[in-house]
């Protein structure tokens, strides 16, 4: 009787025989169907994390970490993009200006937040980010904020200047908003290139702050001064570059560059001297440091 009820083969059964057997049937096909189920959703369980999820996981890690500069760009685009929208209504300059200043604050603002946020999360010690390019720890984060908050106080103190040149002053929030991103990015840099990218964005942002004036002579002057000396010491560093790279075979990383600094001491390399000295010499200019602050 029992293979009866499992086979469904012919035989007189009850009502409630027949109950019990179309019971048991559905107990047991529903355990099949509800097993080869799981096994599927096992299976795409694992193709999800496998095929979706790590290459997202592995492309906004690093973005994490970098989320305080990306919002910073991000609201940079917004805010060019507005401006560009804004020329095509009737709306004056002084009120683009008095927008776009304010627009900057936020996103100043908001970038300072993200940081102070961020700063739990960060490891203690550099970690590599973006193929050795930048790195993040809690110093670098540290050091970004004092760059934001210096980029606030300097353009609180732009109020009164935009204020009477309000018609202008319109492209002024995203040329200095561009400064403070390419400082934002210049702590974070371990490798040679990514630091003097950053250096020279930041370089070529400021050349336009200084002639931004330039109905006036000592606005065209300083920025023509600035821009040949700039010029200068980026030759002078991209050409200290090319021969510390040639001479460590290859290695720009801060890391290797220690290491090779270690194994093979300047004395041993004259070009290594050369190149070290025009690489500081360029930087020097760069950052204005003395001696190089004239």
């Amino acid at each position: 009787m029992l293979p009866l009820l499992f086979l469904g083969g012919p035989c007189y059964l009850t009502p409630f025989e027949m109950v019990c057997s179309l019971l048991i049937r559905f107990i047991i096909w529903s355990l099949v169907v509800c097993f080869w189920i799981y096994h599927k959703l096992r299976a795409l369980r694992q193709w999800v994390v496998d095929y979706v999820l790590e290459p997202i996981h592995s492309v906004l890690e690093p973005l994490f970490h970098l989320l305080p500069a990306a919002f910073l760009l991000s609201t940079i685009l917004a805010l060019l993009i507005s401006i560009a929208i804004k020329q095509g209504t009737d709306v004056s300059r002084e009120e683009i200006t008095r927008f776009g200043y304010r627009f900057m604050v936020v996103a100043l603002s908001g970038t300072l937040a993200l940081l102070l946020l961020s700063l739990p999360l960060t490891p203690l010690y550099p970690e590599l980010r973006f193929d050795t390019f930048f790195s993040s720890s809690r110093l670098t984060l540290l050091l970004q904020a004092v760059i934001v908050a210096s980029s606030l106080l300097i353009l609180a103190g732009s109020d009164s200047y935009l204020a009477e040149n309000r018609w202008r002053g319109m492209e002024y929030p995203i040329i200095f908003g561009l400064c403070a991103l390419f400082l934002l990015l210049l702590p974070s840099a371990t490798h040679l290139f990514s630091f003097f990218f950053c250096l020279a964005g930041f370089s070529l942002a400021l050349f336009v702050l200084i002639m931004y004036d330039v109905t006036h002579h000592a606005a065209r002057e300083a920025a023509l001064k600035y821009y040949f000396l700039s010029t200068f010491s980026s030759g002078l560093a991209l050409f200290g570059i090319s021969l510390l790279v040639t001479c460590a075979n290859g290695a720009a990383h801060y890391n290797a560059l220690f290491l090779f600094f270690i194994t093979n001491p300047a004395g041993n390399h004259p070009i290594f001297a050369v190149a070290t000295l025009l690489l500081l010499a360029g930087f020097f200019f760069k950052l204005s440091a003395a001696p190089a602050h004239l």
